[in-house]
């Protein structure tokens, strides 16, 4: 194509088995205008891959201050998303990323989130309970 990316490129399309994919890669991005979690990124980061993400989606907000530091204002402002994929071309930066990354997810097992949510159902319905046992105002 016109940029040169052929041989460097791959767009798979959907995929079921990621981890191949993940393992083959250099770094991660996903410039979502919406995105509430973005599991795929948090995948990325297990996998030891630096990500450039957009700040208002939720997973920005796991990343540390230098994986943070990739991590698009806007992400359609073409210059500073070029520039962040720019600065991951470094393969020395990339490599001294790997092990944060990595680090960033493991808090972040299917078990930690289902007690972190079961807690939340749990402060959820205290919360409503006492509501319920209290008057109502004015009475």
């Amino acid at each position: 194509g016109q940029l040169g990316l052929a041989d460097r490129v791959c767009f798979a399309g959907p995929q079921v088995e990621v981890s191949a994919y993940y393992g083959a890669a250099d770094f991660f991005t996903l410039p979502s205008l919406y995105e509430p979690f973005g599991h795929s990124t948090l995948e990325a980061l297990a996998c030891g891959l630096p990500v450039v993400g957009v700040r208002r989606t939720g997973a920005s907000a796991l990343l540390s201050p230098r994986l943070a530091s990739f991590t698009l204002e806007d992400p359609q402002d073409i210059p500073a998303y070029t520039a962040q994929l720019d600065r991951l071309l470094d393969a020395d930066l990339r490599a001294s990323l790997r092990a944060e990354a990595a680090e960033v997810s493991r808090g972040y097992t299917l078990d930690a989130n289902a007690q972190a949510f079961e807690a939340l159902c749990r402060e959820v319905m205290a919360e409503k309970r006492a509501e319920v046992g209290r008057p109502a105002a004015g009475r």
